[in-house]
């Protein structure tokens, strides 16, 4: 299916103010995953250039569905910070905003190619790949779920206080996901259980995470704690899931953040008036 990019003051192509690398750094692995499979099973129906910065669209949803959208771009510090509006239920950078944000790229090589009357095909393919890279490696990652399935394993990060030595925990839990992208009510989920019987909608990823819990916790151990010697190659892969939450199944997604000063100092004094070393950014 062919889109319509157009502009109103019938100016083309329009110029974009943004790269593939963009998409990734403004929008959430999930939506970037399913907004691309929107993109190429040809869900983007119209879009409209009303001036820079600007960008409107129409997308085919569910059956006869239509969502409206509209995108704005602007200059940051790190790239091109874009804020998407959308009809559809979720309403803000969703898959939709992101079905749009690569068929106008794609639509933009076309123009190229017909302008130069080149064919750099392999060389775009190339450089979506490479934008891509980190988003499907996580998406084969936790693919993990065959279609249909809507049941995940989510992993939710708290801190906890034994005594006087905070730690970070872990715990495993079951939940549904709604067609907006939320969460039913989590149940728990114990990693031995995957040492008894690997459930056909578990995922590779999630049974070395498992495995791994157990593993560093003991069989018995009633919280799963991240203080093994290698808790930071288990930390890094709760994080690649894209299903690492803090505290809640609906809570903030956790990822990689940007690097931040800090200096090691002390906590304000608790009840017996003990202090504890703390991190100050």
């Amino acid at each position: 299916m062919a889109i319509r990019l157009v502009s109103p003051h019938h100016y083309f192509p329009m110029e974009l103010s943004y790269q593939q690398a963009d998409i990734a750094r403004n929008l959430e692995p999930r939506f970037i995953n399913r907004g691309f499979d929107y993109f190429r099973k040809g869900k983007v129906l119209r879009i409209i250039h009303p001036g820079p910065g600007h960008m409107k669209a129409w997308v085919a949803g569910s059956g006869r569905r239509r969502y409206e959208l509209d995108i704005h771009f602007r200059s940051g510090e790190h790239g091109t910070i874009i804020s998407g509006e959308c009809s559809c239920p979720v309403g803000h950078d969703c898959k939709h905003v992101a079905a749009v944000l690569f068929a106008a790229l794609e639509e933009q090589r076309r123009q190229a190619i017909t302008e130069t009357r080149e064919d750099p095909l392999a060389e775009w393919l190339t450089k979506l790949e490479r934008a891509m890279r980190e988003t499907v490696e996580q998406r084969n990652q936790r693919r993990d779920y065959p279609p249909g399935e809507r049941k995940r394993i989510l992993y939710l990060l708290d801190v906890r206080h034994f005594g006087n030595h905070a730690c970070t925990i872990v715990n495993p839990v079951t939940a549904y996901e709604r067609k907006d992208g939320s969460f039913s009510r989590a149940t728990s989920y114990a990693p031995r259980n995957v040492l008894a019987h690997q459930a056909a909608h578990v995922p590779d990823v999630d049974v070395r995470i498992l495995r791994w819990l157990h593993t560093s916790n003991g069989p018995l151990a009633q919280h799963n704690r991240l203080e093994a010697a290698d808790a930071t190659d288990l930390l890094r892969a709760l994080l690649e899931t894209a299903r690492a939450r803090w505290r809640d199944p609906n809570g903030p997604v956790l990822h990689v953040g940007n690097r931040r000063r800090g200096t090691l100092g002390w906590s304000e004094p608790d009840d017996a008036g003990h202090l504890r070393p703390a991190v100050i950014v």
